[in-house]
């Protein structure tokens, strides 16, 4: 059957044949907890997934530039292409079928919003663009009622400092990170993961964060209200 939906037209088979997407062959679950499911995607040059479905809405994070073709079941066929780092929010509740067009692999990450965060009342709007300190910047790409997405680049040596505290959320990293978190409480954490690589934050005091690498970092957040 995987065979056979791989060389279908998608436009040929109906939802009922599509396959869960925790079921594609390259989506492969990293984590999962009660607010999200996280896949690691990686398609071959020139290579497609199999028809599947994503029922939960999402967020993806590119990994790397890339060109696709999305191939959503009863729609026209879209060519897009995607830069290294892009982020963006789907509503779920379809069917496709991605082909990579290009000649390296199309990395990605798929962010699934299972639950929400039970806040007293709901999260403020973010600002666009928010200036978090010298050498630091935080870009939201995105605000809903359901995630919030920032894109966060960091200076060698910089540091970022908000006293926003922060919603549950998912950080992947766009390039190498080596961070080093200083808590309000008095407490450390260090952040060490290569490009491509998650992590799940839980909700609290934003730390005061200094990049130690000596290039730039930038990683993505997608936030759970």
């Amino acid at each position: 059957m995987a065979a056979a939906l791989l060389a279908a037209d998608p436009q040929s088979v109906t939802p009922a044949q599509a396959v869960p997407v925790d079921k594609e062959p390259q989506h492969h679950l990293v984590f999962e907890n009660e607010y999200t499911r996280v896949f690691s995607v990686q398609l071959p040059p020139h290579s497609q997934t199999l028809l599947h479905r994503h029922d939960r809405d999402y967020v993806y994070v590119t990994l790397g530039p890339a060109e696709i073709e999305n191939d959503v079941l009863d729609k026209p066929p879209r060519q897009v292409k995607l830069q290294d780092g892009e982020a963006n929010f789907v509503k779920g509740g379809f069917a496709h079928v991605a082909k990579n067009l290009a000649d390296t692999p199309f990395r990605t990450v798929a962010i699934e919003v299972v639950g929400r965060a039970e806040n007293d009342k709901p999260a403020d709007k973010a600002e666009r663009g928010l200036e978090l300190g010298h050498g630091a910047i935080s870009d939201l790409v995105a605000d809903n009622d359901e995630v919030r997405i920032r894109d966060i680049q960091l200076a060698p040596g910089a540091m970022s400092h908000t006293d926003t505290p922060t919603l549950p959320h998912v950080l992947v990293a766009i390039t190498d990170l080596n961070l080093h978190d200083e808590e309000k409480g008095g407490g450390t954490r260090e952040i060490r993961i290569q490009a491509g690589g998650q992590l799940w934050m839980p909700a609290g005091a934003t730390p005061m964060r200094t990049n130690r690498n000596k290039q730039p970092a930038r990683y993505v957040t997608v936030e759970f209200k």
